[in-house]
Order: structure tokens, then sequence, then C-alpha cells
């Protein structure tokens, strides 16, 4: 898909003499052969972009000039800013910004169209709804009125990093988060696949510490990243149904387990050929079933990728990640080979 690429003046096309930077024509032209569409802008103005493009003979390069955008007013706030910014500096120069665009654009790609693969993959697992709501009603809250398959929050295709959960929490079905009551296959894999862009809603708390984390890696979920659950079914949390009766924890295990066999891996099938680091998030303190659980998942994960996969595989309670990511940085942005790319 061609993308629209904002490039800056000063500092990134020029050098401090107002001098074209190293390979800047040819780095350029890469792009424009590519058929995206370039627009030379900058806090001078569009006449000062432009004055600088001309005063260089590189006007055949640009589209269009402008000044750099102050306020935005767009009934879709979410498609008005970048994807992401690729920062340029001396350890980072405007040619090797460029290669950057070529190694991002599958990832803004994932983000911005719907692949029939994944609407297909969607409406496979609404079918599923009617069996489910029957076989494991007890163990789904009755004052959620929805029942939508969650198989995944945020860019599924193409992500680098993967969080792990156990499934979605009912309370994300709450009126306030403005779920319809039926979402066509497109509807839905559109609402998950934006799930960290929309504006007007904003996820659920459960992610915050996730989010923080993966922005501190250049790799957040509005991007270059996605969480997945175990089942993709929202129910009663597990605490709950151990209140109300023992042996409806047996259902959830059940629920779990057959997602872990059945949907997990197709899955992971939308990332397997990018994606570098997989979080597999635990409770503080994990109980039998989920200290049972989490080798489980890890191998059906490194199973579904196949040998000669290469990546990082961790699992972690959720609590920890943040600080862990922080802690490690520098090796995870290189592992997801994001350095310079910023959200």
């Amino acid at each position: 898909m061609p993308l629209n690429i904002s490039i800056d003046v000063d500092g990134t096309l020029l050098d401090e003499n107002e001098k074209p930077v190293r390979e800047a024509r040819e780095s350029l032209q890469l792009l424009k052969d590519a058929g995206y569409c370039l627009q030379l802008w900058s806090g001078g103005g569009t006449d000062y972009a432009y004055k600088h493009a001309l005063k260089n003979k590189l006007t055949d390069l640009f589209d269009s000039y402008a000044k750099k955008p102050d306020v935005v007013i767009d009934d879709l706030p979410e498609t008005a800013r970048p994807l992401a910014i690729v920062h340029v500096d001396q350890n980072h120069p405007l040619d090797q910004a460029v290669k950057r665009v070529f190694n991002i654009e599958q990832n803004v790609d994932a983000t911005l169209t719907l692949s029939s693969a994944l609407v297909n993959f969607v409406q496979q697992m609404q079918a599923e709804k009617s069996e489910i709501s029957e076989k494991y009603k007890a163990i789904l809250d009755p004052k959620i009125p929805l029942l939508h398959p969650i198989p995944f929050f945020g860019v599924i295709e193409k992500a680098r990093a993967i969080t792990i959960g156990l499934n979605p929490s009912a309370t994300e079905f709450k009126e306030a988060r403005s779920w319809s009551p039926i979402l066509t296959p497109s509807e839905l894999t559109h609402r998950l696949v934006n799930y960290f862009r929309l504006r007007e809603i904003a996820p659920h708390y459960w992610f915050a510490e996730l989010q923080w984390a993966l922005d501190t890696l250049h790799c957040p979920y509005s991007f270059a990243a996605a969480h997945i659950d175990a089942s993709p079914w929202a129910t009663h949390p597990p605490t709950i149904l151990a209140k109300k009766n023992p042996r409806l924890l047996e259902k959830y295990n059940q629920l779990l387990d057959a997602g872990i066999q059945n949907w997990l891996p197709k899955t992971f099938e939308f990332c397997r050929d990018t994606v570098k680091l997989i979080v597999i998030c635990s409770t503080d303190e994990p109980k039998q079933a989920e200290a049972r659980r989490l080798p489980v998942i890890t191998k059906t994960i490194k199973h579904s990728l196949g040998g000669n996969w290469v990546g990082k595989i961790i699992v972690l309670p959720k609590s920890q990640f943040p600080r862990w990511a922080w802690e490690n940085r520098e090796e995870l942005v290189h592992l997801l080979d994001l350095e310079n790319i910023f959200p």
C-alpha cells in the first residue's frame, strides 16, 4: 500500500549548512520509486519547505509542502496522527531512516488494512457463539448480554511482540465501552485491530502496565504488537466461580484448555513470521491450575512457530513486566528491530 510520508527540512533533509545530507536524493528516490507520496514539511512553514527544495533541486521528489500541524480537527482522530515516527540524528541519518520505512511498511499495512484472511478467521470464531453460549452457560456472566469472541487485541498481523493472558474480562463489555450487540466479521475485526487507537474508548485498565512497557520498547499495541488470550471468550473471573461452586472451575479450565489447543495456534499464524518477543502474563502467585497451564501455553506457542523460530518467550507476572522491559530495553528494542522508531 502506498504510504504518505512527511519529511522534515532542518536536521533531517538538510545539515547545519543547509546542504542536503549524505545520500539524500538517492534515499528519497527509493521511496518515490516505491510509489510513496512524499511531503516536505517544516515548522518554518510551507514556503520555507518549498524554498529549500527548490534551492537544492529536489522538487521532483515531493508531492506537497506543508507546515507541521499544531492542532488537527478530524472526525477520525486515530487516523490523523502518524503511526510511527522515524527518528533522525547523528547515529541514525536519513539514508538509514529510509531503510527503516521499508522495514516497518508491513506493520503500517497491517494497521491500516484488514486482510480477508483475518476477517475470515474472526468469522469462523463468531460461528461458535451459539455452541459456546450453551456449553459454558454456567460460567458466563448473564449481566453481560454480549458475547463477542476476542481472539486478539491490537495489530495481530505482522506483530513483533505478543502478550498472552487467560481470557477477556467480562467487564470489557460494560455499556460504557460501547460494544454493539451485533457486529459483522469486518466490524469486529476493525474494532479489535484498532482497539488501542480509539480515542473515544480507552483500552481496558488491565492493559495499563503492558501498554507502558511496550511503549518503552518502541513497540506499542497500536502499531506493532498484540495481545492474545488463551481463550477468546469472556467469563466470570475464576475467583468468583470458585466461591459460587468449585465445580465451575472445571468448566472454566475446560474452556481455557480448548482455546489453547484450538485457537491459540491459529491466531499465531498471523504473526509467526514477524514475532520476536512473547510475554506470557501470569498472576503474582500462580495457583496449581495456572502453574500447570503456563508450560502448556509455552509449548503450544513454540510448536506453532516452528523449530526455526528465533526469538524470546518469557513467563512473567504482569505486574513485573514494566520493570523487566525497562531494565532490558536496549536488548529488547534491538531484538524487535525498532531502535529509532517511536509511536
